[in-house]
């Protein structure tokens, strides 16, 4: 497990749990501001609908929805929800994509739900879903998987441009595949990669300034900024909510 706490702030408490390709977090949730991420996020009620407003300011209810990779929109407040943010390039996100809809915000198919125990250890709670089910959608292009995996553990400074030169691509193609079958730009899914690796640097008791490092931030203050912006709490506010 990288890292497992409980929150109490901004108006949210609960826990939350940082896997390979994706984040859990259950409790209670109070973003209203408008913003979008760099995964796919699938969100489910454990008490009354949830809505979740899409950048036209249209409002969607559901015990479960579903918000594409990069598509801007605003979670309403709920008392008791999960929310789950899957790296758009994973099986996991191509298998809860084929139960939702094509809008940017959609219902979910409640046989996609049945299958999980969200009340469960959230380190084991998508254990249950067959990933091998159905169809989850077309595979990838080998050249980007590949550019993916040079950059789960690469450097921010120049690294698309390194990994387009590892897959035998130029640069802005990369870009253009990536954008296409991921969803968000390239340097997004970055961004989310490099966050990643200084939440497990912490994790394991590391300084913020050596989990910076560890996700290759210019400094702390960087860290800092980047986290709160993708994940809505800083690093700082995560360590000491689980003390």
């Amino acid at each position: 497990m990288w890292l497992s706490t409980v929150l109490e702030l901004m108006d949210w408490k609960g826990e939350f749990y940082i896997g390979e390709t994706w984040l859990v977090y259950r409790g209670r949730a109070a973003d209203n501001r408008p913003h979008a991420h760099a995964t796919l996020q699938l969100t489910v009620s454990l008490g009354p609908d949830i809505s979740i407003s899409d950048q036209s300011e249209q409002v969607i209810s559901g015990a479960a929805l579903c918000v594409k990779a990069g598509k801007r929109h605003t979670l309403h407040p709920s008392d008791k929800a999960v929310l789950v943010l899957i790296e758009p390039q994973s099986q996991l996100a191509r298998y809860v994509q084929s139960f939702a809809g094509d809008d940017d915000v959609s219902r979910v198919d409640p046989n996609l739900i049945a299958q999980v125990n969200w009340e469960g250890e959230l380190g084991t709670l998508l254990d249950s879903l067959d990933l091998d089910f159905g169809d989850v959608g077309s595979q990838m292009d080998l050249r980007l998987m590949e550019a993916l995996k040079f950059l789960r553990t690469a450097q921010l400074n120049g690294a698309i441009s390194a990994a387009a030169k590892s897959c035998g691509l130029s640069e802005p193609r990369l870009r253009a595949i990536a954008q296409k079958q991921l969803g968000v730009p390239l340097s997004k899914w970055l961004i989310w990669q490099a966050t990643r690796r200084s939440a497990q640097a912490m994790a394991q008791g590391t300084s913020l300034a050596e989990a910076a490092y560890a996700g290759g931030f210019a400094d702390q203050a960087h860290l800092t900024r980047t986290m709160g912006k993708i994940m809505g709490v800083t690093p700082l506010q995560a360590l000491n909510a689980g003390q």
